[in-house]
């Protein structure tokens, strides 16, 4: 595979290493994020390095986030600052909180809290338009990971470190407003304990697992810019 020398092609061969490693289940999880890892240091190395060469008037945009997801209890705000003309970086939490089932549903609990980081390279600049993205976090979860685990009443409760890579588009309304469209997917690695929800007892013991998440951040972000 040919890997472009600039930033951006950092950002690009990530997101398609990302995808083609997954498909490749022999690999251990362990290598995976050390591979991410690296793209993820080496993109926010050049994106840094590049920015002190960049005084555009774009780098000072500051834009406080809201995910439209909040309608329905996902509170994810975001803040976003640019370093160059084309380049930025993301605070972002999420915070869920259904410990008696997301809107009733099965009953299962849903209580997620996390955080991430990201670094973004935008085609126009960081105003405006089409971007690609790197992302790292960590999050705190308290659910059943999937319906056989919750007919048999387990619940697992965990810590997880995540790496992954996003794109998205920013509608411009006026010179305040905007709407970030964005979509992300990568690593989750946890490790938790399952417990049974009706007798208390514990059902699995401190457990290592790992998955491909093909979406684990994203939605429609309404913006202010100030």
């Amino acid at each position: 595979m040919h890997f472009l020398k600039s930033e951006f092609g950092l950002v690009v061969n990530l997101i398609i290493v990302i995808n083609f490693i997954q498909l490749i289940p022999e690999l251990s999880m362990r290598f995976r994020l050390n591979i991410g890892l690296l793209f993820l240091f080496l993109v926010l190395k050049n994106t840094l390095i590049f920015s002190q060469d960049n005084n555009i008037k774009e780098a000072n945009i500051r834009t406080i986030k809201m995910n439209s997801l909040i309608a329905i209890g996902f509170v994810n705000p975001a803040f976003e600052f640019g370093i160059s003309e084309k380049k930025s970086i993301q605070l972002e939490s999420l915070g869920i909180f259904y410990p008696s089932g997301f809107w009733g549903i099965d009953g299962r609990p849903l209580t997620v809290v996390a955080t991430w980081i990201e670094g973004r390279h935008y085609f126009i600049n960081t105003t405006r338009g089409l971007y690609l993205g790197l992302n790292t976090g960590c999050a705190y979860y308290r659910t059943s990971k999937d319906k056989g685990y919750w007919d048999n009443h387990i619940i697992q409760f965990g810590a997880a470190i995540m790496i992954g890579a996003s794109i998205g588009y920013k509608y411009v309304i006026n010179d305040k407003f905007c709407i970030d469209f964005s979509y992300g997917n990568g690593w989750n690695a946890s490790n938790y304990e399952g417990w049974n929800n009706e007798t208390g007892a514990r059902n699995v013991r401190l457990n290592w697992s790992h998955d491909f998440l093909p979406l684990y951040k994203g939605g429609i972000l309404i913006c202010y810019s100030f």
